[in-house]
């Protein structure tokens, strides 16, 4: 994926190069569960930094935030009234805090504000503090599931973004990824536990957000030696805008 960050990278420079000062430039990355959001979403980040401190920043300008930090607690779920069903389907959009995702999008609007955030500790698997953007911060990367989910709350999150982009892989390999993952992270036990995981929940969770996503800017298409990255729009799409890209999103059901 090294030349698709760059192609992105760059894009990302353009436009916060145009972009007012006073503003951040914010961006999501987002694709179903195993598409590979964070290896695009860390290295793009690096790569922006890289290229802005070529020219003229002296420190860090782009951050990358997890909108896994959004989790609610598992104490916080136990504590719910249907707690055995959120417990089994935690990673669905209805296990996150959108509304607190919702303030903190808003809140990265102005430029000169300090912000703090949470990340998520796959070791204690809950969200854990400790995040922080600076006001030197002005490109902030969010990279997760839904972060440009189109539903009340996170619709409103979704339309502050001004690039949107989705890794569109296929379900085949997103699967065997996410197998993999859910036994080395200690999510599941054994290869049936994680394969009920990914097929009851992960699978359920890879459908909605398809049939619910704002219309993205730039979509890579991920495949086994690389990817292709196409440029949806050069404009932020409105909220109003359907969920209609130059091409659909891979069909889960096809795979």
């Amino acid at each position: 994926m090294e030349a698709e960050v760059e192609h992105i990278a760059r894009r990302i420079v353009g436009r916060f190069r145009a972009h007012p000062e006073s503003e951040r430039l914010v961006v999501g990355v987002a694709g179903i569960p195993g598409s590979g959001k964070s290896t695009v979403a860390y290295p793009l980040t690096g790569r922006v930094n890289e290229l802005l401190r070529g020219e003229s920043e002296a420190h860090d300008v782009a951050v990358c935030v997890p909108v896994d930090g959004w989790h609610y607690s598992l104490e916080e779920l136990r504590a719910m009234p249907d707690s055995a069903h959120m417990l089994a389907r935690r990673g669905a959009h209805f296990t996150f805090d959108a509304e607190s995702f919702r303030r903190f999008v808003i809140s990265l609007s102005s430029a000169d504000s300090s912000i703090a955030f949470p990340t998520f500790s796959h070791a204690a698997k809950d969200p854990v503090e400790g995040g922080h953007i600076t006001p030197g911060n002005r490109v902030i990367i969010l990279e997760g599931l839904y972060s440009f989910l189109d539903i009340p709350i996170w619709r409103d999150a979704a339309s502050r973004l001004h690039e949107r982009i989705w890794i569109d892989t296929q379900w085949t390999v997103a699967r065997e990824r996410l197998l993999r993952r859910h036994i080395s992270e200690g999510v599941s036990k054994d290869w049936a536990e994680a394969s009920q995981r990914v097929d009851q929940s992960d699978r359920l969770n890879a459908e909605f957000l398809q049939a619910n996503l704002m219309t993205p800017t730039v979509v890579v298409t991920a495949g086994p030696t690389g990817g292709v990255v196409t440029e949806v729009s050069t404009d932020k799409i409105s909220e109003s805008t359907p969920a209609s890209f130059v091409r659909p999103p891979t069909a889960l059901l096809a795979s």
